[in-house]
């Protein structure tokens, strides 16, 4: 059920308007085709804008955050606003499927390898935005959280900008035989040792870590309360009235872009 948006924010209105492009590449990581999706925001030229690479959750694809999501509108909206400075978006599709003894498999672990080897590159060189840390953000929700935590962890160095809606920092999908469907063991959450870097809130302009009061997986989001606090991490943490759907991903964004990029 999509409750009313009572500021307006992600309703069609008669402001200037962004584009939405698809983009196709064969990846040598997942031997498949990728898809992509790209915001522009309007009345400005791509080169040398900031870019927020932007996850979806488990089960759904790249089309989601700009169809459901409408993060396309809300962009546009705030734009026109004078609330935030345009910066682009990429969608990747975090469902990677792998082509394994001539087999498809789930292996949504391999989405953080693609950005940084393929993705990012390819984009970046092709509409020019981007191109430094400064200008380099990422965010995702509940399983496209997962994937952000782990990249930025990997490779703060890319990244100023992170964003974790209805999220986690611990991976709980790798080696999850009901999630994961490439057999392998759990996954002994490796990329959390980089928080250990005294170093490590030097990294981000922002760290946002938001749930819904009435998310089923609140428990594990507060469990994690705990990691973040025992690490020393430097957050900006929001609760919002809602469960583990659109009605809480759409408001996470719209704070978290008023954030970023300043």
């Amino acid at each position: 059920i999509e409750l009313p948006d009572e500021e307006g924010l992600f309703e069609l209105r008669d402001v200037p308007h962004g584009t939405l492009t698809q983009e196709f590449y064969k990846s040598k990581i997942s031997d498949n085709w990728e898809k992509l999706i790209v915001y522009l925001p309007p009345c400005v030229p791509s080169a040398g804008l900031p870019v927020l690479y932007l996850q979806h959750g488990f089960g759904e694809s790249e089309i989601s955050w700009s169809t459901t999501g409408k993060v396309n509108f809300l962009m546009d909206n705030l734009i026109a606003a004078g609330k935030i400075k345009p910066f682009a978006i990429v969608m990747g599709n975090g469902m990677v499927k792998q082509r394994i003894d001539g087999e498809l498999k789930l292996n949504r672990a391999l989405y953080g390898q693609m950005l940084v080897e393929e993705i990012l590159p390819m984009i970046e060189k092709k509409y020019q935005f981007g191109g430094s840390k400064e200008k380099r953000g990422m965010a995702g929700l509940s399983m496209g959280s997962v994937q952000t935590t782990r990249t930025i962890c990997d490779h703060p160095d890319l990244f100023s900008e992170v964003g974790i809606f209805s999220g986690f920092i611990r991976d709980n999908i790798e080696g999850n035989p009901d999630r994961d469907a490439v057999g392998r063991k759990p996954y002994e959450q490796t990329h959390l040792k980089a928080m250990d870097d005294p170093d490590f809130n030097n990294y981000f302009h922002t760290f946002f870590r938001c749930i819904g009061d009435n998310d089923c997986r609140l428990s594990r989001f507060l469990e994690e309360d705990a990691i973040i606090q025992e690490k020393g991490v430097h957050e900006i943490r929001k609760i919002y009235p809602g469960e583990h759907d659109w009605n809480v991903w759409r408001p996470c964004f719209a704070d978290f872009a008023q954030m970023i990029f300043r």
